[in-house]
């Protein structure tokens, strides 16, 4: 992933919202990927295509930062 472009979350929901028109049933999975699973040995990963990081910086470590509205703690 060292060289794929930034990809802004609005582009990234864009994409998503293109498959909203996608009317075949994926055949690259058989079993059910409903969780946290490994992918099966089977699987086309041929038929992927990187498009983009989602990570501003691959060099920062990620994080996360809780949501506290109004001054809430919890």
């Amino acid at each position: 992933m060292e060289n794929e472009s930034y990809v802004p979350f609005d582009v990234l929901q864009s994409l998503a919202r293109r498959t909203d028109a996608v009317t075949a049933d994926c055949e690259c999975s058989a079993p059910a990927l409903d969780a946290w699973t490994s992918l099966p040995i089977s699987f086309p990963e041929q038929q992927l295509k990187a498009i983009g990081t989602l990570v501003h910086d691959m060099f920062s470590e990620p994080t996360f930062a809780e949501l506290h509205p109004e001054n809430t703690n919890i």
